[in-house]
């Protein structure tokens, strides 16, 4: 899209981006379209979100390379691209990214599907996947995936 000249396109992670000049530029922007079509900007965006996604989960990790790492190799049968962080694509509906925080020992999961059922399934699978994150002596998992405020 950007080579097209469009002005708003999606990121790696699914996340809406709106080319401006400023976040001020932007927002103004914004609030003339709601305007002029009278709705709401979350009804707005609704009509371009053609994916059921989960909400960001973060996994607390100390290892964020080799965590990475693990995930690599525990789906090598699948495609994979490492631009931000690691994005496994499971079927021509269901992919998933996981990228490493900057600023915490954390990583980051957003996962994506075509329906809200073929979610739920991907959601469903990769809890019994979530190993990979871990390293090999930890024990527990505090973090659990949810398909409830799904985008």
């Amino acid at each position: 899209m950007a080579c097209e000249g469009s002005c708003i396109r999606r990121d790696t992670n699914s996340r809406c981006i709106f080319s401006a000049d400023s976040g001020l530029l932007a927002a103004v922007i914004g609030i003339y379209v709601a305007t002029l079509s009278g709705k709401k900007l979350s009804t707005l965006r609704q009509q371009y979100t053609r994916y059921a996604a989960i909400p960001e989960t973060n996994f607390v990790v100390e290892d964020k390379e080799a965590a990475l790492q693990r995930i690599a190799t525990a789906f090598a049968g699948k495609p994979q691209n490492p631009l931000d962080g690691l994005t496994v694509t499971l079927s021509d509906s269901q992919w998933f990214n996981v990228r490493p925080s900057n600023t915490e020992s954390v990583m980051r999961l957003n996962a994506e599907a075509k329906t809200q059922a073929e979610l739920d399934a991907l959601v469903a699978f990769l809890e019994t996947r979530k190993r990979p994150l871990r390293p090999r002596d930890q024990a527990t998992d505090t973090a659990s995936f949810s398909t409830s405020g799904s985008k």
